[in-house]
């Protein structure tokens, strides 16, 4: 509320949240956590970068399946056979 009442030049209560301004301070807060969220993921990710995880995609893995499950249920290179 400081800062958006530094920012407003008058002193913001309470009562100001539920106008613009509030819904603007909302915002505002929001995306300061976000971008702390963002920081803290591409330092996690830089780390393990550095730890020598360089993997880019790890498939799925569902309980009860295998790759070779999966294989066997791809359309087959002629969807509509003519039967010749």
């Amino acid at each position: 509320m400081e800062m958006a009442s530094k920012a407003a030049g008058a002193k913001l209560g309470p009562s100001h949240l539920h106008s613009t301004l509030g819904r603007h301070l909302a915002r505002a807060v929001r995306c300061a956590v976000l971008g702390e969220l963002a920081n803290e993921a591409l330092a996690a990710a830089g780390d393990e970068y550095r730890e020598g995880d360089v993997s880019v995609f790890n498939p799925p893995a569902f309980p009860g399946t295998s790759r070779e499950d999966s294989a066997s249920t791809r359309l087959p290179a002629e969807p509509f056979p003519t039967g010749s």
